[in-house]
């Protein structure tokens, strides 16, 4: 389709295109690309004629030496016929098989050695006598059993599966293999692999109180300092706020400067009156 060698910004790829182009041959096609090819074919064939032609029509017109001819009209070959008869296909489909076919054992063998599971036949096709895990019943199976899973018999196996009888549970179930084991069958392959090595233990220290000596020869010792939070701390602040005030309060009790001076100043003016008295009297 013209329209897919057009893009929203560009008509680069639409124009080189048909630039390069001597040559052209087209079928019936829509209304968006007989508007384009018009151009291409007027003025013998209008838009109408594209999208109305017949099948196995034609317009075209060719290049010849350089030169471009008037465009026309022509009518195509009809499709070939085979002839169609069982015949006919059993001999395709044998010769196929004869070029690329294979044997299926042949290569279901070939897989098996390259994937490396090929099995001995006596252990594909051998019959093993067992005892069901759910009935006791003694019956047969196709495969080798394994000891540490539960083998059941036919029935209980179909009760099993329609959900009417639980599976037998085994120690299996509830032990599963060490991680050393998985850590040597990884180690056997190649692939190296360490286990999480424990953590060592952070050590932990304890402050004792170190006695400090002061001025005078006493010694005294020094508590660590408590952590506390914010809460505690504002509880703590407000505290100590209330006893300085209480301080402040008992202080003051005491009685006052003013008072103080006044009763020096009345002190002193009765000594200078007795002096006074003293000099005045004769001898």
């Amino acid at each position: 389709y013209i329209g897919q060698l057009v893009t929203d910004v560009s008509t680069k790829v639409r124009d080189a295109v048909f630039g390069n182009v001597g040559t052209l041959i087209t079928f019936r096609v829509g209304a968006a690309d007989a508007e384009f090819l018009e151009k291409e074919f007027d003025p013998e064939f209008t838009m109408q004629d594209i999208v109305n032609l017949p099948n196995y029509r034609i317009y075209l017109k060719l290049m010849v030496e350089g030169v471009t001819s008037r465009p026309f009209s022509a009518i195509t070959l009809p499709s070939l016929r085979v002839q169609e008869s069982l015949s006919m296909r059993d001999e395709v489909i044998k010769e196929s098989n004869k070029r690329y076919a294979r044997p299926r054992e042949k290569v279901e063998k070939e897989i098996s050695n390259w994937s490396g599971i090929m099995e001995d036949s006596e252990d594909i096709k051998g019959q093993y006598d067992v005892v069901c895990a759910s009935c006791s019943k003694d019956t047969t199976v196709n495969f080798k059993p394994d000891e540490s899973r539960p083998v059941y018999c036919r029935d209980c196996l179909a009760k099993i599966k329609s959900g009417e009888m639980k599976p037998v549970i085994t120690s299996r179930d509830f032990t599963g293999h060490k991680r050393a084991e998985y850590m040597t069958d990884l180690s056997a392959l190649g692939i190296e692999f360490e286990g999480k090595k424990p953590k060592p233990k952070k050590k932990t220290y304890t402050t004792t109180p170190k006695p400090s000596v002061v001025k005078g020869g006493m010694s005294t010792f020094s508590m660590p300092k408590k952590e506390m939070s914010l809460s505690e701390l504002k509880v703590k602040t407000s505290e100590e706020q209330s006893e300085k005030s209480n301080k402040e309060k008992k202080h003051s009790k005491g009685p006052s400067i003013t008072g103080l001076r006044s009763a020096l100043q009345d002190a002193l003016n009765e000594m200078q009156q007795t002096n006074d008295e003293d000099t005045s009297v004769p001898t």
